[in-house]
């Protein structure tokens, strides 16, 4: 019998990585109010991917074969899910200088982040940049492209934004550009007063990744092996790529990824277009699960343009459901008229649409959402890492609407959280702190009428993103739930859930860290 938990470190720890133990041993963190707290010690039976028994540690003897996972001293969670995260754009980021690992806080910084990152590549050589954010910086603004060009006089480079909605381009990466797109129109490329384009690029960002060209087959696989290996450090076991660029060849990959161990988790993925689901099942070969169709709302036209009713009613006769790619009240509104508008979905599934990010939520459109009978995947991470920019930028009366928690739970909507990444970073702890203490960067509390409690803020992350891959198991470690759980150095919790650190993850009774 191998004992192995709390006392476990290095070389002892990475041995059951791949193991699947009969017993885990700890205190799981249990509701008291609005608090988690240890109870006492028990034993978890792991069969079959699910839990089979749980006791009380001093009821009866030890077990004597088997692999026991844990101690006494060990706290034992429910395992995170990522309902919302984009797996190959945080594999690609990983293949040239992601600034999201270690943000620069001044444009000489950023500048000389660039400089180093170039000084490897050959001349000519495009310089992929990933996670930038003005917001970071204490000048407020972007680079120059005068400033880029001094930085990088020999190479292209493509700096581009977190948000994954705009780039930043120095001379030689415009010439590329302009070469085989033309010039943008001005709307997306600002330009001074001579006609010389300033730098920033919005809204043409698939046009730019295919002139900057395709990451390398082995550089992504790298880079989806670094994703999932962090993920499964930071105790996520369950994720859904809602990208909307899926389609059967994506899933392949996502599949091969899977069989390789290269993300060792539970994979879910929607597909862009409802005529491609049967080959992406076929191509996922029961590696990958296909969870339903993405479809992007992110203008009232785009709602109600033929092409977006007209997947919405192909999803429908196939049975599955959508995801929706909403941001502002209005939008969000207009997808609840289609989808109220859409016939009525084939078959008897239960698992229910969701609509994505729903970021500014005045109390009638989290009323229509209830009444919709929609559930919401969201971002409380963007409160802790995006919050200062909102404070900036949103009036100040409507501050109360953003991602509001606590007023969709109130209203009966299932609510769960993602990440989003590489938006933001994919640690789970930073979303878990967004949702209790809506606490920003800078230290500024925004919203804080939506702050959730500790055991509705872990809710959003575990059982509520269950919920919708059709499980019906209540929150916390059961017998009969899923196998999917943490074990906790119980140092590390003193109630900041960012300092929080798993020692071990568990996905369907097998360790995945």
């Amino acid at each position: 019998m191998l004992r192995c938990g709390h006392e476990a470190e290095g070389s002892e720890a990475a041995a059951v990585v791949g193991l699947s133990p009969a017993y885990v041993v700890g205190r799981p963190l249990v509701r008291d109010g609005a608090r988690l707290v240890p109870a006492g010690p028990c034993r978890l039976r792991l069969a079959g991917g699910r839990i089979t028994a749980r006791v009380p540690l001093d009821a009866g003897t030890a077990p004597r074969d088997g692999l026991v996972l844990g101690d006494e001293h060990a706290l034992l969670l429910p395992a995170f899910a990522d309902p919302h995260i984009h797996l190959f754009a945080c594999a690609a980021d990983r293949a040239g200088l992601h600034l999201g690992d270690a943000l620069p806080s001044t444009l000489p910084e950023l500048l000389g982040r660039l400089r180093a990152a170039a000084a490897g590549l050959p001349p000519g050589t495009w310089l992929r940049v990933s996670g930038y954010d003005e917001a970071w910086l204490a000048e407020g603004r972007h680079p120059t492209r005068v400033e880029l060009d001094e930085a990088l006089p020999e190479h292209p480079v493509r700096l581009r934004h977190a948000t994954r909605h705009a780039t930043l381009l120095n001379s030689a990466g415009w010439a590329r550009v302009e070469r085989a797109l033309g010039p943008p129109a001005a709307e997306r490329a600002p330009r001074d007063a001579a006609g010389r384009p300033l730098g920033p690029v919005f809204g043409l960002e698939p046009e730019i990744t295919r002139v900057v060209g395709p990451v390398d087959r082995a550089a992504l696989a790298r880079g989806l092996r670094a994703v999932g290996s962090a993920l499964a450090r930071a105790g996520v076991v369950h994720v859904d790529d809602p990208t909307a660029s899926n389609d059967a060849a994506r899933v392949a990959r996502l599949a091969e990824a899977v069989e390789a161990r290269e993300l060792p988790l539970q994979v879910r993925a929607f597909i862009a277009d409802p005529d491609d689901v049967e080959p992406a099942r076929r191509a996922a070969a029961g590696r990958v699960v296909i969870a339903g169709v993405k479809l992007l709302a992110r203008s009232s036209d785009e709602v109600r343009a033929p092409d977006f009713a007209d997947r919405l009613r192909r999803a429908r006769l196939r049975g599955l459901p959508v995801a929706v790619h909403a941001v502002e009240a209005d939008v969000v509104v207009e997808v609840l008229d289609a989808l109220a508008a859409a016939p009525v979905r084939a078959g008897a599934d239960e698992v229910p649409d969701r609509l994505e990010h729903a970021s500014l939520c005045p109390p009638e459109v989290v009323r229509r959402i209830a009444d919709a009978g929609v559930a919401v995947v969201t971002q409380p991470a963007f409160v802790a890492w995006r919050g200062d920019k909102y404070r900036r930028e949103v009036e100040e009366p409507l501050q109360d609407w953003l991602y509001p928690l606590r007023d969709l739970r109130a209203a009966g909507v299932i609510v769960a959280a993602g990440s989003d990444a590489p938006v933001v970073p994919f640690e789970p702890l930073v979303g878990i702190d967004g949702a209790l203490r809506r606490t920003t960067r800078d230290g500024r509390v925004l919203g804080a009428c939506q702050a959730l409690d500790e055991p509705d803020a872990l809710e959003i992350f575990t059982s509520a993103p269950a919920r919708l891959r059709g499980e019906r198991v209540p929150f916390g470690l059961v017998t009969g739930g899923a196998a999917d759980l943490l074990l906790v150095d119980s140092a590390s919790w003193d109630g900041r859930w960012r300092t929080l650190r798993v020692r071990h993850a568990l996905s369907a009774g097998r360790v995945v860290a």
